[in-house]
């Protein structure tokens, strides 16, 4: 199990920052030591705005400079492992986590296919990571991780993780077989999997990546209540999105970082990463000065009196 207590730190000089330090976590057997920020690569996509493919890979290699060794991937997003394969020259592959995720369908010879797409666009013979993207009530969870842990005995996938699985499909999924990871949403507004799947995860001994730490920017403190989001913007189509931003707790939550004298997003970011259950906090990125910030966030301490505040906001 990852702990606290086993994190280690380094520190790496960068362009325009004296030191960065970064933190790390073993807990992936035979895999390298797994940085507590990592970096998701959703924003890369053009779901989320469009985005130029050299700011995209700017943005990848900003990542590894600061030390930032896992990155998040979806088959859904082919475009994401590719960019990822551009980037990652040969000597660097055995120092990164490569993590990617895709549904999967109903027979085991469509897994072993997504899977190889994936090593392909990955340009790589192994996947650190291979994460299965969602369930839903038909699917004989129990059977699909028997079948991709045949892929795991091949070595095309080093370890297998699931999304967003709740506390009593997990505990289908470990009926077939080990589980490394489970992805959830967590951040400071969307807090549900606080109350059953953390302390699941725990209990079995599957280290949490927590994804959406930013809520799809809501916490990047440059949005307001009104916004509207481009039409090529995905989260024009939601409708929690703009609700979040009404509700008033965003409001909030800048008063306090402004109190506090820190950016809303690095308060974010620490909150998460201050937390035991959490393994690794997953944000995203689309400038390499974005990057820069969230490292930031690495080095932050939060005492007791700023989380009570923040937790009371949003609890």
């Amino acid at each position: 199990m990852y702990a606290v207590g086993r994190w280690t730190d380094r520190a790496f000089r960068v362009e325009r920052l004296a030191v960065c330090t970064m933190r790390y976590a073993s807990f992936l057997s035979d895999s390298p030591p797994v940085s507590t920020l990592g970096l998701g690569l959703w924003p890369l996509t053009g779901a989320m705005g469009s985005i130029d493919a050299e700011a995209a890979k700017s943005t990848i290699a900003a990542a590894i400079e600061r030390g930032i060794t896992f990155f998040d991937a979806s088959r859904t997003a082919p475009v994401s492992e590719e960019l990822l394969g551009q980037v990652i020259r040969g000597d660097q592959r055995h120092e990164l986590v490569l993590a990617t995720k895709a549904y999967p369908g109903e027979r085991f010879e469509s897994l072993r296919t997504t899977v190889e797409k994936s090593l392909r666009a990955l340009r790589s013979d192994y996947i650190d990571l291979f994460q299965l993207q969602g369930w839903y009530p038909q699917m004989p969870i129990e059977q699909v991780i028997i079948d991709a842990q045949k892929l795991v005995s091949e070595g095309k996938i080093r370890h297998l993780g699931v999304c967003n699985f709740d506390a009593s499909v997990l505990e289908s999924a470990l009926r077939g077989g080990p589980v490394a990871t489970n992805a959830l949403e967590l951040n400071l507004l969307q807090r549900a999997a606080e109350e059953e799947d953390l302390a699941a995860c725990a209990r079995q001994d599957v280290a949490v990546i927590a994804h959406s730490a930013l809520a799809k920017g809501l916490l990047s403190g440059r949005y307001r209540a009104g916004h509207t989001f481009a039409d090529d913007d995905e989260r024009a189509r939601f409708s929690d999105v703009a609700k979040r931003l009404d509700d008033g707790q965003l409001d909030q939550l800048v008063a306090v970082a402004d109190a506090a004298a820190h950016p809303l997003p690095e308060l974010a970011i620490a909150w998460l990463i201050s937390r035991p259950t959490v393994a690794v906090t997953l944000v995203g990125a689309k400038h390499p000065d974005q990057v820069e910030q969230n490292c930031r966030a690495v080095e932050l301490a939060l005492d007791g009196d700023l989380m009570a505040k923040l937790d009371g906001v949003t609890a």
